[in-house]
């Protein structure tokens, strides 16, 4: 078998999560210095949120790691780790993102099983409570993988990655909390049952295939953000005059907990449920402007109703 290369963001993808991390914890330490008045407290805050976090983080990967080593440790070849949403064919880089919980944001993969059983490379989602409900499941034929490699992983800072170079030029990639030597010897034994069935019959398809159904619609993590957002101007008009106007104070809190609650779900009619929530805030804005005899509520009134049109009528940014 040829040696195949692992062709992931790599170092410059950490390099950048690392820097993201590093300016986050500037920012916090500057605040609380300014907040303060002492840069020792500023250092101290920053340091002490990096430990907490550096913590969970090492807790997490010690977990991993176990369960790594105790599939390592039985029967046929087998791994659990986080799938490469770019290595997944037609529409389902965005679709296997779409079968995590709604407020999984930017994952990098999809937590999955790696198994090779009766001549097939099978990946199958992990079932855990935070995994999402939709299930994911793909297949190959081992006849049809070419060479199986370790190297660093792709993106996260520790353990590495496995690499199934198909016979078609696409691969297969997932992250591990394996150690480079762990990650070496289940590589060995992948590629031997790969060899194994090029011996006899190829079950299976030649090219990577999913097999489940496609997740039911959701609207689109970019829409929802903006959705969100839109709720907010009306909130700050009633707001802005609350001690007099309870009617749209009550109505575009409700509107601004709604979007906050229909963000963590993203349901396809994300926008006509907030629509509906604007029309509401309009017409609480035009009692609060007839009790008060303050007609200039009716600002209000007007860009909630247009929000409102805007969100009933269309859903920008919703995915099938």
């Amino acid at each position: 078998m040829t040696k195949g290369g692992s062709r992931g963001p790599g170092g410059g993808e950490r390099w950048v999560r690392g820097t993201t991390a590093l300016i986050g914890l500037v920012a916090l330490g500057a605040r609380v210095g300014v907040e303060t008045g002492s840069w020792e407290a500023g250092i101290g805050a920053a340091l002490a949120f990096a430990a907490v976090i550096a913590l969970l983080a090492a807790a997490v990967f010690r977990r991993s790691s176990k369960r790594a080593r105790a599939l390592l440790a039985s029967g046929p070849p087998k791994v659990e780790g986080v799938l490469d949403f770019a290595c997944l064919p037609g529409p389902w880089p965005r679709l296997a993102r779409e079968t995590l919980p709604a407020v999984s944001g930017e994952a990098p993969g999809l937590t999955v099983t790696v198994a090779a059983a009766d001549g097939v490379l099978r990946i199958d989602k992990v079932a855990r409570r935070t995994s999402g409900r939709h299930p994911f499941t793909a297949e190959v034929s081992l006849a049809a993988v070419a060479d199986v490699t370790p190297g660093k992983a792709r993106h996260a800072l520790l353990g590495s990655s496995l690499t199934f170079l198909l016979d078609e030029g696409k691969d297969v990639a997932i992250d591990t909390a394996l150690d480079a030597g762990e990650a070496e010897e289940l590589a060995s034994r992948f590629r031997e049952a790969a060899a194994r069935a090029h011996d006899g019959p190829a079950p299976g398809p030649r090219m990577l295939e999913v097999t489940s159904s496609p997740p039911p619609p959701r609207t689109s993590p970019a829409a929802s953000g903006l959705l969100l957002m839109a709720t907010f101007p009306p909130f700050a008009i009633a707001m802005a005059g609350a001690p007099n106007g309870p009617a749209a104070d009550t109505v575009t809190t409700l509107a601004l907990f709604a979007a906050l609650w229909l963000r963590m779900w993203r349901p396809p009619t994300m926008a006509r449920t907030l629509g509906l929530w604007c029309l509401a805030a309009a017409a609480a804005f035009v009692v609060d402007a007839a009790l008060s005899g303050e007609p200039l509520r009716l600002v209000g009134t007007a860009v909630s109703l247009l929000l409102g049109r805007w969100m009933y009528l269309k859903t920008p940014g919703g995915e099938a």
